[in-house]
């Protein structure tokens, strides 16, 4: 199973995160903030205020809307194998 350990924000929809097998990417969400939970986060100052949840383990915000960790996890492997 995969789970965040830690993210940070890093600018504008991207952040680092830090998965529990060791795994550290840098993903962009700006893509993928579609639908209407996800419209209040379009605003990059309201985006940078994500929590990583301690019992969800993944990144959540005040509204509730949250990526499942998986989905960041397979979303951070195909963005970082695009870069290299």
């Amino acid at each position: 199973m995969i789970w965040v350990r830690n993210a940070r924000h890093i600018k504008d929809f991207q952040v680092e995160v830090s998965f529990n097998e060791g795994t550290t990417f840098r993903i962009d969400l700006k893509n993928e903030l579609t639908g209407e939970i996800f419209r209040p986060l379009r605003d990059a100052k309201e985006f940078s205020k994500f929590k990583v949840h301690p019992e969800l383990e993944t990144l959540v915000w005040e509204n509730g809307a949250d990526f499942s960790p998986e989905y960041l996890y397979e979303l951070g492997k195909t963005q970082n194998r695009q870069r290299a």
